[in-house]
């Protein structure tokens, strides 16, 4: 959307999404490059997906990803289904490891925001971990955007995506 278009890596399937018909990704190299928006951001950021998992499958999948190095975002799952989230600021690069765990075949709403020098981890619409940072967002435009693998095509996601969302403003917990 916002005159953004992707390109399927390796042939994505469909699914029945949360809402009409969401990307299906079978853990190989499945996904979609978005390109190279940097999506004006600076100091706010709110990306929100939805995502069903098949499993839990003992490695990182990831959900989407700018840049081969994190610059800003990541969201992934970690081995056991943890949302695992990674921002790089002008002052750091952190992770945050969610408190809860997803559970694997229903749908399930991930929200990451940051502003203000906190950052938020926000599942089926309910707070679940925090932390704080230092700096601007650290934004490489000349490095794009993939959902359902890392930029370098590894992590694959084995599950389903829907409904993603990148916006440049903090978004209220409302």
């Amino acid at each position: 959307g916002c005159g953004n278009t992707g390109t399927l890596i390796d042939a994505p399937g469909t699914t029945p999404g949360n809402r009409g018909t969401a990307l299906s990704c079978d853990g190989s190299n499945d996904g979609v490059n978005c390109g190279y928006s940097n999506y004006d951001l600076t100091s706010e950021l709110t990306v929100i997906l939805w995502v069903k998992v098949n499993s839990a499958t003992g490695v990182y999948q990831t959900l989407i990803q700018k840049s081969p190095f994190v610059n800003p975002f990541s969201i992934q799952l970690d081995g056991q289904n943890y949302v695992r989230t990674c921002l790089r600021t002008t002052g750091n690069t952190v992770y945050l490891l969610s408190k809860q765990k997803i559970s694997s075949g229903v749908w399930h709403q991930i929200v990451l925001t940051y502003g203000q020098g906190r950052r938020s981890i926000y599942i089926d619409g309910n707070f679940d971990a925090s932390d704080t940072l230092t700096g601007n967002l650290s934004v490489a435009a000349d490095k794009f955007t993939v959902l359902g693998l890392s930029p370098v095509n590894t992590y694959p996601l084995r599950g389903a995506l829907d409904e993603v969302a990148i916006y440049n403003r903090l978004l209220s917990a409302a």
